[in-house]
């Protein structure tokens, strides 16, 4: 565990109390002890020193101390919007994208996309997304704490966002007029990133995502699997955002 994700009820507390699995995990598994310390996070990405005060039979209790000057820097917010993929494909694409730092995945139903997320299965299915997510950050100690959506419909994605933001979707033809590079450097405020399931999209869902504002870009490398295809795309994106004041677009 690199970074204790602390429960929704925390906010900002000198102590708390935790028990169940929070519980059972710090205590039996790795059996800390009172006057242990190690590092912890709210649902904001605020940091915290723990020290272990008590420890009883069914809880433990926790000293709390914030940590200053340890806040993200203003990196644009990633939204993820993941076509549903096969078996744990899907499983592994939210882990990674949650280790990577990505703020929200949504994931989508699309026209090849074959699992769908509907009653005890769906609710089954988006219960151990979260699960995934929380045991994602816990262990990469990532400051951005990522949420899941509920899934939608690929055709029903909201046209307009509130922030300064570029959409992008990754495609399997080669559609895109402007290279990646060229399409972030308006330091957006936030990216969406949209990458299809295992058959790709349809000519009808490329349509209507250069309607609604989305941009193509194209993986110029060799053929992708679906989830390699998304840990790929948010690293190029993350690679050029982070390391964009130290390159220069040169136009001709």
């Amino acid at each position: 565990m690199r970074s204790l994700l602390l429960p929704d009820f925390f906010s900002g507390e000198k102590t708390l109390s935790l028990t169940g699995k929070e519980y059972h995990y710090l205590v039996h598994v790795l059996r800390l002890k009172e006057d242990d310390t190690f590092p912890g996070q709210d649902k904001g990405g605020n940091l915290f020193s723990l020290r272990v005060l008590s420890i009883t039979n069914h809880s433990l209790e926790l000293e709390a101390v914030p940590l200053t000057g340890h806040y993200m820097d203003s990196f644009s917010e990633i939204t993820l919007y993941q076509c549903i993929c096969k078996g744990k494909k899907m499983d592994r694409i939210i882990r990674q994208a949650t280790e990577a730092g990505v703020k929200t995945i949504v994931p989508l139903l699309s026209e090849y996309t074959v699992p769908r997320i509907d009653g005890k299965e769906g609710k089954h299915k988006i219960d151990r997304w979260n699960r995934i997510i929380k045991e994602a950050l816990q262990q990469s100690g990532s400051r951005v704490i990522t949420e899941i959506k509920k899934p939608c419909s690929l055709l029903n994605l909201p046209e307009k966002s509130k922030k300064k933001e570029i959409k992008l979707f990754f495609h399997q033809s080669p559609l895109e007029n402007h290279s990646l590079h060229e399409y972030l450097c308006e330091y957006p405020e936030a990216v969406s990133l949209l990458v299809g399931p295992e058959g790709g999209l349809s000519q009808n869902e490329t349509g209507f995502l250069l309607k609604t504002g989305f941009k193509p870009v194209m993986l110029k490398t060799n053929i992708l699997r679906a989830e390699t295809a998304a840990l790929y795309a948010i690293g190029a994106v993350q690679s050029i955002l982070t390391e964009r004041e130290d390159w220069q677009l040169i136009t001709h």
